[in-house]
C-alpha cells in the first residue's frame, strides 16, 4: 500500500486514457467505476468446472489532505484505505448468478449492454470474493452410505442443483464437520470441491455407534446435516495407540547429543527458578517459580537418563547458570531500549541446555510457546497426563548454542520420555520422509490442486482403505448458513455505558461512533470523513448525547441523539514528518473525557479544555491553552481520568504566561564568507535581544465542578521567540536560536559561558520539573483526589500524593510478571470506593491483582522525600557540570576532577570512578575532532540514577508501596475487565471468547458466558452502587448486554452493517 500511495498520482492521471485505449483493443472480462479497486478474475483450475471466481480488493488511498500530509492509520486500527462502493460489470456470457462468498448471499444484478452489473461493498472489509455461476444454486445434496463400519473410512459426495433443476458442474467450496454421537466435534475441514463432487473421506473412529456429518456450501449458504449409523459388529482393533512422546526433529536431537558427547561437554538440565534480576552484575531470583520443586524431580530423572546413556549431565537452577540477559541486538545506550532488546528466551546460558517443564510449570517454556519460538506446541493437546514432547530448539540460550526442550506436565510422562531419550541418543535417527513430502506439498500446492493431481493420475490416497459400504442415501439441504460475516465483523474498539445506554467506537471508516439503548435499539451512528478512529466515546446519563474523541485527525465531537445539534472541536495530533512511520498514531492522541456518572463531557479543542453539561450541553468552564509550535491546531492529551466520585480529573494543559519576557542570549555562530558560504571552523559570538512568550506544560488535578486546579505541577517550560514563532529554549535543554538568512533557517547554539537565557542581566530561573520517569499516557485518580497514578504504554506506573508530588514509581523491577505483558501493553489500574484499594491487570496476561496502597505517615514520607531530593540534587549537580561545555577544558586537570569527585561523594565509588574516567576522555575526544556534549555521559548518569534508586528502595517502600491482597488467576488471556466500586466482583472478558464473573474475596468463578471474540467491558451502577447493567463489545462487532447476576444474555446484536452503512437511511 505504501508503494501504491507513492505512484498512484501518475497512475490515476493516465487511467482514463489507458482505459479507453485498452477497451478499443479488446472487450474486458470485467469493468469497474473505482480505479483503485483492483479486480482479478480466475477460471477454476478444474477444467470440468463452469463459472468464474472474482476477487475485488480496495486500495483506495484516503484523499483528505491532512491524512495524506500527516499520517495513515496504523497500530490500533487495521485499515489504511478509504471505504468505497464499487460497481463491477462482468460479461454476461454463461453467467446467471453471482454470490458474495463472505456473506453467502446472492448479489443483485442489473443487465446493461451485455454485462451484468453489481455493487461491491468495500466498507467493513477491504476485499470481497465472488463466485459467478451459470445459474443460481437452488440446493445441495449430500450422499453418504446407509451404514458405515467402525474403524474404516467412507467418502461422501456433494451434488449442486441449479434453479432449473439441472445439476451444476462447478468448483464448489465447502466446510465439513464430523461429530460423534455425543455431539463432540471430531474433525472440521474447509475444501474446494471439484466438479465430480467427491468430498474428503471421513475416518470412522472405533467405539462409537453413530456419526453426524455436516456439510456447508460456503458459496450459497446451503447446509446439510445427516446422521450416519455405525456398524460395530465384529469390531476389531484397527489401529494402535499413538506414540506417547511427540518428537520434533529426531535427527537433529541425535546429532546434538552425539556432538556433546564427542566434545566432552557437560549438559545442563535446567530448572526454571522463576523471573531473574540482574543487579550489579549478580543474577538473583526476583519472583520464585512455585513449581520449581516439581521441576527438580523431573530434571533429576532426565539427567539420570542422560548419564545412563554415557553423557555428562548435571541439574542446575537457572540463577546458577544464567550469565546475563540475552540481547536481540548489540546496541547499548539510551536509545537501545526504544525497540525490544531482549530475545525469547531472554536469558543467556553459554552451555548446552536441556530445558524441562511445561507452559504451566516453567515461565521460560510458556514464553517460548506463546511466542511460537518453541518448534512444536507444548500446550495441553501435546503435553498432558502420560504424554510428553521432545523438541530440538535452535539457538535458544546463546547465538551459537542449540537446546533441547523436554516438555511434560505430569509424573506419569517421565518414564516414557526417559525411554525415548535413550533411544534418540543411542540410535541414528532419520528425517521423517512423509513429513518432508507433506511440507513440500503444503508450500507448493493448494488442497484443490492436490485433489486435481490425484484425480488425473488415479492416485486417491484413501482408495485403498476406503470401504465399499453398499447402498447410498442422498440428503438434501434444508438449513441456511449465515456466512463469514460474523467472523469479519468490524471490531468495537471502545465502549462506555451509562443509564441512558451504551456508546461504542468501532474501526469503521464510514460511521464509527454509535449509541444503543438499554433495550438494544439503535439510537444512531455518526462520523466518517475526518471523524474516524474514535479512541474514546461516552454517553450521557439520560441518553441524550454521545461524545467521541477521534484520534487520527484530532477531532472532539458531541452528537445529539435524535437531533441535528452538534458541537465539534479541532485539536492537534502527534504526527511524524513521515506518515508511514510506525509511530504516526499513538495513545497520546486523546481528545475527550467523561465522568463516571455521565453528567459531564470534557472536550479538547485547539485552544482550551472545555467542560460541558452532558445533558444540556451548556459550557461549564474552560481552561485556555496554547498551541505548541509543532502542532498549530492544538495539543492532544494523554488519557483524561476522573475519580470514581467524578469530583476530580487529571489532565495536562499547556498554558501561556499573560506577559511576554524580554531575554538576552549569547550564541556562537559561524562566520559567513563574502561569497555567502559558511566557514564552519571559524565562529563568533553574537548577543541577541528577544521578546519571548512563555509556554508551560503542566499536570493538573482539576476540580470537575469549577475547573480550578487542586494542584498543578510543571512538566516543562519553553521560551518562544515572538518574532519568528520558533522555540528558543526549554527547561533542562540547550538554547537553539533560529535565524532566517537569505531565505534559509540557521540554528545557533549558546556560547559555552552562556548556557541559559538572561533576564535583567541574570540567568533565567531553570525551574525544577515534575519528572515522571516515562511517557505519561494513562491515568487513574483515587476517590476525592487523594492520589493519582500515571501509567506508560509499557509496565510502568507512578503514584502521586494529594499535592501532586511523586511518592513512588514502579517499573519492570518492581511489578510482578503477571502485570508485564510486553512493550505497548500498559498496566490497567482501577480505583474503588476504598481510597487505598485498587485492582490491577494487564491485557494478554492471566491474573487480576488486588493491592492496598501503602502511604506512610508524614515523617516517613518526609524522610523519603528528603532522600529523593538529595539524590535529585546529586543528579542535578552532575547534569549541570556536564551540560556546561565551558567546563570541558578542565577535564584534563586531575585536581579539577578530584574536586568534582568530592562534590559527588555520595555516588557509589565504582560508578563515580566510571563517570570521572569518562570525563577525562573528553580532551582526547575533542583533539580527535569529535565534538562532545552532555549526551556523551548519558549512560553513566542513568547507571547512577538506577543505583541510587536501589539504595533508597527500603526508605521509599516505607513511604509508599503496594501490598498484594489477593490474586485472581484465569486460564485464558485477558482482553478487558470491569469491576464494581467496592471491588467485590470482577467482570472479565477473555480472549477464549468468554465473559466471566470472579468473586474477589474467594477467587471463585461465579458464572461464565460464551460470546464471540474478546470484548471491551463496562458496567452501569444504580444509586446504591449496585451493578444494574453489564455490556460487552466484541472484536467481531458483536455487542451484548448481560445480566450481571448470572451472565445470561439479555440481548445481542452485531453492529457491522450499521457502522459501515454509507447511507444512514
Amino acid at each position: 500500500h505504501q508503494n501504491w500511495a507513492g505512484y498512484r498520482g501518475a497512475s490515476l492521471h493516465q487511467y482514463e486514457q489507458l482505459q479507453a485505449v485498452y477497451e478499443q483493443l479488446l472487450d474486458p472480462i470485467i469493468v469497474k467505476d473505482q480505479p483503485e479497486v483492483f479486480v482479478n478474475v480466475n477460471t477454476p483450475k478444474d477444467e470440468d468446472a463452469q463459472g468464474l471466481w472474482i476477487f475485488a480488493s480496495n486500495w483506495t488511498v484516503p484523499t483528505d489532505p491532512e491524512m495524506m500530509d500527516k499520517r495513515l492509520v496504523q497500530g490500533h486500527f487495521n485499515s489504511a484505505v478509504k471505504p468505497v462502493q464499487a460497481e463491477l460489470g462482468i460479461r454476461s456470457d454463461g453467467i446467471g448468478a453471482i454470490y458474495d462468498v463472505i456473506n453467502a448471499q446472492q448479489v443483485s444484478l442489473q443487465e446493461r449492454d451485455g454485462r451484468l452489473y453489481f455493487n461491491a461493498e468495500l466498507d467493513g472489509v477491504e476485499g470481497r470474493i465472488y463466485a459467478a455461476l451459470p445459474e443460481a444454486i437452488a440446493a445441495i445434496h449430500v450422499s453418504v452410505p446407509e451404514e458405515v463400519t467402525s474403524g474404516q473410512r467412507f467418502t461422501p459426495r456433494i451434488r449442486y442443483q441449479g434453479e432449473s433443476g439441472a445439476d451444476l458442474a462447478i468448483m464448489g467450496n465447502v466446510q465439513i464437520t464430523v461429530r460423534d454421537n455425543f455431539g463432540n466435534q471430531l474433525n472440521q475441514r474447509r475444501r474446494a470441491v471439484l466438479a465430480d463432487g467427491i468430498l474428503p473421506s471421513v475416518q470412522v473412529p472405533a467405539g462409537i455407534n453413530a456419526l453426524q456429518v455436516e456439510v456447508i456450501d460456503t458459496i450459497a449458504g446451503h447446509m446439510v446435516t445427516v446422521d450416519v449409523p455405525v456398524n460395530m459388529a465384529g469390531l476389531q482393533q484397527v489401529g494402535q495407540q499413538s506414540n506417547l512422546v511427540t518428537t520434533y526433529r529426531a535427527d537433529r536431537i541425535h546429532d546434538w547429543f552425539a556432538s556433546q558427547r564427542d566434545a566432552g561437554e557437560e549438559i545442563i538440565v535446567l530448572i526454571d527458578s522463576g523471573a531473574l534480576s540482574f543487579e550489579d552484575g549478580a543474577v538473583a531470583v526476583e519472583e520464585a517459580n512455585p513449581y520449581a520443586d516439581q521441576l527438580q524431580t523431573w530434571a533429576n530423572g532426565i539427567a539420570e537418563s542422560l548419564r545412563s546413556a554415557g553423557l555428562s549431565a548435571r541439574v542446575a537452577r537457572s540463577e546458577d547458570v544464567v550469565t546475563s540477559r540475552l540481547h536481540a541486538h548489540p546496541w547499548t545506550g539510551r536509545m537501545a531500549s526504544y525497540r525490544a532488546r531482549h530475545s525469547v528466551p531472554s536469558y543467556r546460558i553459554d552451555a548446552p541446555v536441556v530445558l524441562v517443564g511445561s507452559p504451566r510449570t516453567s515461565p521460560i517454556i510458556e514464553a517460548l510457546d506463546r511466542s511460537m519460538v518453541l518448534q512444536r506446541s507444548a500446550q495441553i493437546d501435546a503435553v498432558f497426563a502420560n504424554r510428553g514432547l521432545i523438541a530440538w530448539n535452535p539457538r535458544s540460550f546463546a547465538p551459537d548454542q542449540h537446546a533441547i526442550v523436554v516438555a511434560l506436565d505430569d509424573n506419569a510422562a517421565l518414564a516414557g520420555l526417559q525411554e525415548r531419550l535413550q533411544s534418540l541418543i543411542s540410535q541414528q535417527q532419520s528425517v521423517d520422509s512423509y513429513y518432508q513430502a507433506r511440507e513440500w506439498v503444503r508450500f507448493a500446492w493448494s488442497p484443490s490442486e492436490v485433489q486435481i493431481h490425484k484425480r488425473d493420475r488415479g492416485l486417491f490416497a484413501d482408495s485403498g482403505n476406503t470401504m465399499d459400504h453398499g447402498a447410498q442415501r442422498e440428503v438434501s439441504s434444508d438449513q441456511r448458513w449465515a456466512g463469514l460475516t460474523a467472523t469479519v465483523g468490524t471490531a468495537i474498539f471502545d465502549l462506555r455505558a451509562s443509564p441512558g445506554g451504551v456508546a461504542i467506537g468501532t474501526k469503521s471508516w464510514v460511521r464509527p461512533t454509535g449509541a444503543i439503548s438499554p433495550d438494544g435499539d439503535i439510537l444512531g451512528f455518526w462520523g466518517g470523513n475526518d471523524e474516524i478512529t474514535p479512541r474514546d466515546v461516552a454517553i450521557s446519563a439520560d441518553g441524550s448525547h454521545v461524545a467521541a474523541g477521534y484520534a487520527l485527525l484530532g477531532r472532539s465531537v458531541i452528537y445529539e441523539i435524535g437531533g441535528d445539534r452538534q458541537i465539534k472541536h479541532r485539536s492537534g495530533i502527534v504526527h511524524s514528518a513521515n506518515m508511514f512511520r510506525w509511530d504516526s498514531f499513538k495513545e497520546s492522541d486523546r481528545h475527550i473525557g467523561a465522568n463516571p456518572q455521565g453528567t459531564q463531557f470534557l472536550l479538547v479543542s485547539g485552544d482550551a479544555l472545555i467542560a460541558y453539561d452532558a445533558r444540556s450541553l451548556e459550557e461549564q468552564w474552560r481552561i485556555p491553552m496554547v498551541a505548541p509550535l509543532a502542532r498549530q491546531q492544538g495539543q492532544p492529551q494523554p488519557e483524561i481520568a476522573y475519580s470514581p466520585d467524578g469530583r476530580y480529573l487529571l489532565a495536562q494543559p499547556r498554558i501561556q504566561d499573560p506577559q511576554p519576557l524580554d531575554v538576552e542570549v549569547v550564541v556562537e555562530r559561524w562566520v559567513q564568507r563574502s561569497d555567502g558560504s559558511w566557514d564552519e571552523d571559524e565562529t563568533t559570538e553574537q548577543r541577541v535581544q528577544l521578546r519571548c512568550d512563555v509556554h508551560r506544560h503542566e499536570l493538573w488535578l482539576i476540580d470537575a465542578r469549577s475547573g480550578e486546579p487542586k494542584w498543578r505541577r510543571l512538566i516543562n517550560k519553553k521560551l518562544i521567540d515572538q518574532a519568528t514563532g520558533r522555540l528558543l529554549w526549554r527547561a533542562g535543554d540547550d538554547i537553539e536560536y533560529q535565524q532566517e538568512i537569505n531565505g534559509n533557517w540557521r540554528s545557533w547554539s549558546a556560547a559555552d559561558e552562556h548556557e541559559l537565557p538572561y533576564v535583567n542581566g541574570r540567568p533565567i530561573d531553570d525551574p525544577p520539573l515534575l519528572r515522571v520517569p516515562f511517557w505519561h499516557l494513562y491515568s487513574t485518580v483515587g476517590p476525592d483526589g487523594e492520589w493519582a497514578i500515571a501509567g506508560a504504554r509499557e509496565p510502568r506506573i507512578s503514584l502521586f500524593d494529594d499535592e501532586g508530588k511523586i511518592l513512588r514509581s514502579w517499573d519492570e523491577r518492581g511489578l510482578p510478571d503477571a502485570l508485564q505483558a510486553g512493550d505497548e501493553i500498559p498496566v490497567h489500574v482501577v480505583p474503588s470506593r476504598d481510597p487505598r484499594r485498587i485492582l490491577t491487570f494487564a491485557p494478554q496476561r492471566q491474573s487480576f491483582i488486588v493491592y492496598d496502597l501503602i502511604i506512610g505517615d508524614a515523617a516517613t514520607r518526609r524522610q523519603a522525600r528528603e532522600l529523593s531530593e538529595k539524590y535529585d540534587q546529586l543528579i542535578r549537580t552532575i547534569r549541570e557540570e556536564v551540560r556546561n561545555r565551558r567546563n570541558y577544558r578542565n577535564y584534563g586537570d586531575q585536581d579539577y576532577l578530584d574536586a568534582f569527585a568530592e562534590r559527588i561523594s555520595d555516588v557509589p565509588e565504582d560508578l563515580r570512578d566510571n563517570l570521572i574516567s569518562r570525563m577525562s576522555r573528553v580532551p582526547a575526544e575533542r583533539r580527535a575532532g569529535r565534538r562532545r556534549d552532555h549526551r556523551f555521559f548519558s549512560s553513566q548518569i542513568e547507571d547512577i540514577e538506577e543505583r541510587l534508586f536501589q539504595i533508597g528502595t527500603p526508605v521509599f517502600d516505607a513511604a509508599a508501596g503496594m501490598e498484594e491482597v489477593t490474586r485472581l488467576n484465569v486460564d485464558a488471556l485477558i482482553c478487558d475487565a470491569a469491576v464494581d466500586e467496592r471491588l467485590r466482583v470482577v467482570y472479565a472478558s477473555l480472549w477464549d471468547g468468554t465473559v466471566r464473573a470472579l468473586d474477589v474475596a474467594s477467587g471463585e468463578e461465579l458464572w461464565r458466558t460464551e460470546i464471540i471474540g474478546g470484548a471491551r467491558m463496562d458496567i452501569v451502577l444504580d444509586d446504591n452502587g449496585q451493578v444494574e447493567a453489564l455490556y460487552a463489545g466484541g472484536s467481531r462487532g458483536d455487542l451484548y448486554r448481560l445480566n450481571p447476576d448470572d451472565g445470561s444474555i439479555i440481548w445481542h446484536r452485531n453492529i457491522t452493517a450499521e457502522t459501515n452503512r454509507f447511507d444512514p437511511q
